[in-house]
């Protein structure tokens, strides 16, 4: 079983600068800070990784590109049904591994999820985030195949 202590916090916060937010992970002592750029907006594939997992369609995987530097978010079967396999990497030389483990995957996904919707309905600033279209507008994700899977 998965020891009930190895959860997975995340933090999504927006800066006070055009084009920026920051996703900060953090698992026991493990910490991470990752800048997401509107340039290449994660939300999207973010999402529907977080669906496959709901639907056990495995591997997964998602990307966010900080403009030069590309962190990747891969899922993987765990050793139970209701376990996932997280390996957070760079995709570019030297080829980090940043963190490995294994988690509840319902707790991972509802962590996505509810600090997602959160930080869209109480941190997110429109005005800060669309310069390049309104389609990178946050308020326009789609959870709703999310929502269903969770209940």
């Amino acid at each position: 079983m998965i020891e009930d202590d190895n959860k997975i916090v995340l933090t999504f916060t927006q800066r006070d600068s055009y084009g920026w937010m920051d996703l900060e992970i953090c698992v026991g002592s493990f910490n991470k800070m990752i800048p997401i750029s509107d340039v290449f907006p994660p939300f999207v594939p973010m999402i529907r990784c977080m669906e496959n997992i709901l639907l056990d369609k495995l591997p997964t995987e998602f990307e966010i590109d900080e403009e030069g530097k590309i962190d990747k978010f891969s899922f993987n079967e765990g050793r139970h049904p209701e376990e996932i396999r997280f390996i957070l990497s760079d995709v570019l030389p030297p080829y980090t591994i940043f963190l490995d483990d294994y988690f509840n995957k319902f707790q991972l996904v509802k962590e996505f999820y509810s600090k997602l919707k959160d930080f869209i309905n109480r941190g997110y600033n429109r005005d800060l985030w669309i310069r390049l279209g309104e389609e990178q507008d946050l308020n326009l994700l789609d959870f709703s195949k999310i929502e269903k899977l969770i209940q």
